[in-house]
């Protein structure tokens, strides 16, 4: 089975407290607990859905081509973007958000006509930590409406999911969202518990696959 993680800075593991890339992170330890898996990971810091500015080169939109291309024979791609799309700079109201998520999974079915199919898991993005809004640059970077637009995400993603007949993962079922203080990147603990819910969604992915 090979699974493809693309997604942003809490897929590539970033460590709010320093910056460092967690050794903890979900994708590695989902690569330890299934070491009959090859793990590609595929994450980048600030990595939005889509960004109407051309001189944002980062985003999954403008990436995800190149990614499907150079691993056209991977099993299943899981998905993990949305968060930086809710701050302020990016989107303030949900339909503009969901535009971003659209304009992206278009694109992500175009790379596959093109480089071949897959099985694809979204996995929504966390919510934002209600202790982390005290704090100004928080308030300041999502605001209210952010946090709102995480929360609608949960179900927009799903609605998403269910029309193209990919998988999903709620990160509100299990209530995971971000750290105490900058609200939105995940604790070592959080990424633990993240992949304790991912195991077994690909395993059934796997059976399912092995079937055919």
């Amino acid at each position: 089975m090979k699974i493809i993680f693309f997604g942003d800075s809490n897929t590539w593991g970033y460590a709010w407290r320093t910056g460092e890339r967690l050794s903890d992170r979900f994708t590695a330890q989902i690569a330890r607990a299934k070491p009959q898996w090859t793990v590609i990971e595929e994450g980048l810091n600030g990595r939005q859905l889509y960004s109407r500015n051309p001189r944002v080169q980062g985003t999954g939109e403008r990436q995800i081509e190149g990614v499907l291309m150079r691993h056209s024979d991977a099993d299943l791609i899981v998905i993990g973007l949305g968060a930086n799309d809710a701050r302020r700079m990016c989107a303030t109201t949900m339909d503009e958000w969901t535009r971003h998520l659209n304009i992206f999974l278009d694109k992500l079915e175009e790379s596959m006509a093109k480089y071949g199919r897959m099985q694809v898991m979204l996995l929504t993005p966390p919510m934002i930590n209600e202790q982390a809004m005290r704090y100004e640059e928080v308030q300041t970077i999502f605001g209210e409406s952010g946090r709102q637009i995480l929360i609608d995400a949960q179900s927009e993603i799903c609605a998403a999911a269910a029309k193209r007949g990919y998988s999903v993962l709620r990160c509100d079922v299990f209530g995971l969202c971000g750290s105490y203080r900058d609200g939105v990147h995940l604790e070592v603990e959080s990424h633990t518990e993240l992949a304790r819910w991912l195991v077994p969604a690909i395993e059934y992915i796997e059976a399912n696959l092995l079937q055919r």
